[in-house]
Order: C-alpha cells, then structure tokens, then sequence
C-alpha cells in the first residue's frame, strides 16, 4: 500500500489542524474574560491586579528629586510618593472655617484626585504637634473611611502631618513588627523636606 502524502496535502491537513486549536483557544480566552470580575470599566484608571505594601524603604531617601516647591503641589506630590508604603491614605487639607476635607487619595496603589470645589470626605481631626503620630480610633471620623471602602477591618489607620495645613490619613495591615518604624520613617521625611522650603 501506497501513501500518498503530498507536500500540499500536509500544508492542508496542519493548516486545518492549527485553525482549530486557535479558534478553541480563542473562545477558551473569550470566556474566562467575559466571566472575568476586572474593573475594566473605568476610563482612564488602570485598575491593579495585585498590590503589595513595599517594607522597603531605601527610595524615600529619593523623594526630595522633582519635589514642586510651592504648597500646596509639594505636599501633594509627597503623598503621592507614599502610595507604595502603604494600603490606602487620604490627604487632608485645612479650609477656611477650620474643618478638613480631602484633596486626594491613594488605594492598592491607584491614585485618585478629588475635585477640589466638592471634595468626597471631611473629618473632624485634632490640633497635634506636628512632630505626632496618631493611631485612629474605630468609629466616628472613621466611619467615612470605612464606608468609602479605604479601611479595612484588619487595617490599622494612623494621621500625621507635615505642614499645619494639612494631614496624612495612611491606612496599613502591615504586622506591628514593622509598622512603628515604617510609620516614623516615612513621617520623618516628609517633615525633612517640608522644612527645606
């Protein structure tokens, strides 16, 4: 018996072959997108897939490079430099009457602007020394936070300022093992270049 396997005829047979196994893996790739739970939606946001808080703090030596000198772009931008440091935070700033409402913040590594004629969150938040770190209490002020989906149940918030203007809200699940001296390095720098101006 004969075989009669052309070179044309195999180009055939493993074209057809290979067009099916696409056209599998293609709907396979249909699928798991359209049952895909990914906040696509949002225009403009690149939604993260996974986020880890960095223990590493060898760049916030970094932060100074690029720092706008003027209030209130330099305190923002030192915010936004500690979205890796952190969960989520929230930058407070003081208005006229007194009270705090929020310019900006920051969650598993996204940054989000406020409009600053509506801000989303005002908080009641004491007079401290700047030179304070507070551990934020469950409930009242807190409650926003919560509500906002920026605190977590196993999260711990804390508030520190750099400017008698305004206040970082930062929010972290890190284990207490790191967490004290996480928090006073991070406040210690951006009282360092706060009080270059």
């Amino acid at each position: 018996m004969e075989l009669s396997w052309t070179p044309e005829a195999m180009v055939e047979k493993f074209t057809k072959k290979i067009s099916l196994q696409l056209n599998d893996i293609q709907h396979w790739l249909q699928n798991i997108l359209e049952k895909s739970d990914l906040k696509t939606d949002v225009p403009g946001i690149a939604q993260p897939t996974y986020f880890e808080v960095s223990t590493d703090l060898s760049q916030i030596g970094a932060w100074r490079d690029g720092l706008p000198r003027l209030e209130p772009a330099r305190t923002e931008c030192l915010f936004s430099r500690m979205i890796p440091y952190f969960n989520s935070g929230i930058l407070f700033a003081r208005e006229k009457n007194l009270s705090w409402s929020s310019r900006c913040a920051f969650q598993e590594g996204v940054f989000y602007p406020f409009p600053k004629d509506s801000p989303l969150l005002s908080m009641s938040l004491p007079e401290k020394p700047l030179t304070e770190i507070l551990k934020l209490k469950y409930g009242g002020a807190l409650t926003d936070l919560t509500h906002f989906g920026f605190l977590k149940t196993d999260q711990q918030a804390f508030a520190f300022r750099n400017h008698p203007d305004f206040y970082f809200v930062v929010i972290s699940a890190l284990p207490e093992v790191w967490l004290k001296s996480h928090l006073q390095a991070i406040h210690q720098r951006t009282l360092e270049l706060s009080a270059e101006l």
